[in-house]
């Protein structure tokens, strides 16, 4: 028996996992912990969406340039906002606005 998918559960599990592997990186990123902030209970309930956690993170990235594109007028502002950021969190990267803005560049 096939599971009635709810497209706002997909969307809370796109949301989280965007927000987790933000946060922690693809590596350090649970799929039990995206489960939960998505406020579901299984993490089976991840897998009627999405065939693997690999799966979730493609689709996240799938949808990164189309963001970009509507919401960056200028790279290194927002390099700098991202800098500002990180710094203010403490995970300061040296050298991140001008890789922040290569990225950029190579994706406009």
């Amino acid at each position: 028996m096939s599971r009635k998918k709810n497209p706002n559960t997909r969307e809370r599990f796109l949301s989280e996992g965007r927000e987790a592997f933000f946060e922690n990186g693809y590596n350090n990123t649970k799929v039990s912990e995206i489960v939960e902030n998505a406020g579901c209970k299984s993490v089976r309930s991840l897998y009627v969406y999405f065939d693997s956690k690999e799966s979730l993170f493609n689709e996240i990235v799938k949808d990164v340039p189309r963001t970009l594109e509507g919401a960056i007028v200028n790279p290194e502002e927002f390099a700098m906002i991202v800098e500002k950021k990180l710094s203010e969190e403490g995970k300061l990267v040296e050298g991140l606005s001008d890789l922040t803005s290569e990225v950029l560049f190579s994706l406009l």
